[in-house]
C-alpha cells in the first residue's frame, strides 16, 4: 500500500518539522502525554529535545 508508520512521538517531530508547531508547544504536549499516563521515559523526551534542529 505504500503506508508509512509513524508513532506519537514521530507526528509530533513532524509537525515541529513543518513548523506547524513551536518547541515550547512541542514540550508542552510531550509533558501532558506523560501526565495522561502514556509511557515515555524522561531520557527519550530528552533524546527528541537534543535532535531538534
Amino acid at each position: 500500500m505504500g503506508l508509512k508508520v509513524v508513532g506519537t512521538l514521530g507526528l509530533l517531530r513532524e509537525a515541529y518539522d513543518e513548523g506547524i508547531m513551536v518547541k515550547g508547544m512541542l514540550i508542552r504536549f510531550l509533558k501532558q502525554l506523560k501526565h495522561q499516563g502514556f509511557r515515555i521515559s524522561d531520557d527519550v523526551i530528552h533524546e527528541i529535545l537534543e535532535k531538534l534542529n
